[in-house]
């Protein structure tokens, strides 16, 4: 969120498929060249893509870079215009239908080519100085290769406007290309040659049984859960073990709402449960309080639920992104994460996480 509005990101694991993401003079030219440009993204040299004179496509483009195998997988790249103010992205993606294509206008920030009948998601995301990151996903099917075509375009209603005379000198700039296995687009993954892995995030701080309530105490997490796409523990207070924790998972998810659980065990090793189905949305405010024998769930202003339990204590681990023990899962932009020691009052509360 930049320095005045700091946020925590905590992503999976993910492996960057392309071989070269940032070489795009190691991608087969297809009537363009690709030359080091005066462009910089990040600190790092861009790649133009400059058009030859023929009439045609004028683009770079990889080929079977994976065995596809039903599951959803996303390409991404950062892209600027140049002479070319449009990008077009086509090729036999395994994505949608073979030659299928969109048009991205880096200049209004739009897609000029609606194919959301082929199953295929497409967005873009600002990034500033003229760059975007614009991104296509679906499922491919089975035994089909992945193939990717980064090209210029004049724009237009259909992908047969990127077959245009080219002049030999004009282009698009590119840089960090990615494809990786999910739902949506996770933060780069450079590679130099081969593919590469990032390891899961996971953020917590351990033997703060001080700073923690031991018999009551308020749990409030400030959550962007616009991509959860499966079970996932999203924070927790614990001794390191399952008996004794609170914790809380997203489950039950489907196409409009997700359950927050939250999971309590102490004394006799029975689990207390609170749950609430939640929308997905930018952000949401979470509150646990604890106190005596209860354990209620605020969110977004609004008591969720309220639980009897057989007591708390003896925690000393706080796990950002993780479950009781410190296993992570899915990506979440924490946006503010506080330990109360003591309870505060169900009115507190609900102005606390009023959106």
């Amino acid at each position: 969120g930049g320095a005045t509005c700091p946020s925590l990101l905590l992503e999976p694991s993910r492996t960057n498929l392309v071989p070269q993401s940032e070489y795009f003079g190691a991608w087969t030219n297809y009537n363009a060249s690709a030359v080091l440009s005066e462009e910089t993204i990040y600190g790092e040299t861009a790649y133009k893509i400059v058009e030859d004179s023929t009439i045609n496509y004028h683009g770079v483009y990889l080929n079977n870079v994976f065995s596809a195998n039903g599951a959803n997988h996303i390409w991404s790249v950062y892209v600027k215009g140049g002479e070319r103010r449009y990008v077009v992205l086509t090729g036999r993606t395994g994505i949608s239908s073979n030659d299928s294509a969109v048009i991205f206008d880096t200049q209004d920030g739009v897609w000029t080519l609606d194919v959301s009948s082929q199953n295929q998601a497409f967005s873009a995301e600002s990034v500033g100085n003229g760059w975007w990151r614009i991104a296509i996903e679906g499922n491919p099917t089975s035994g089909a290769y992945d193939s990717f075509t980064i090209a210029a375009s004049l724009g237009g209603s259909n992908h047969t406007d990127a077959n245009y005379q080219g002049d030999g000198t004009s282009g698009i700039y590119v840089a960090m290309a990615q494809l990786e296995a999910g739902s949506y687009p996770t933060s780069y993954i450079p590679t130099y040659g081969v593919s590469q892995t990032r390891a899961q995030d996971i953020c917590n701080k351990t033997g703060i049984s001080s700073l923690i309530g031991q018999t009551e105490g308020t749990i409030y997490n400030e959550i962007n859960f616009s991509n959860t796409s499966g079970v996932a523990g999203a924070w927790s207070i614990s001794n390191g073990s399952s008996a004794n924790r609170i914790t809380m998972n997203t489950i039950g998810v489907n196409a409009t709402y997700f359950t927050l659980s939250i999971a309590q065990n102490y004394n006799s090793g029975s689990t207390k449960l609170l749950s609430a189905n939640v929308t997905y949305g930018a952000n949401h405010k979470v509150a646990i309080k604890y106190s005596s024998t209860t354990m209620k769930l605020f969110i977004d202003g609004q008591l969720s639920g309220s639980v009897s339990t057989d007591g708390f204590g003896n925690y000393a681990n706080f796990y950002i992104g993780a479950n009781q023990t410190g296993v992570g899962g899915e990506t979440r932009n924490f946006k503010e994460s506080i330990l109360f020691p003591t309870a505060l009052s169900d009115s507190e509360l609900a102005t606390l996480t009023t959106i």
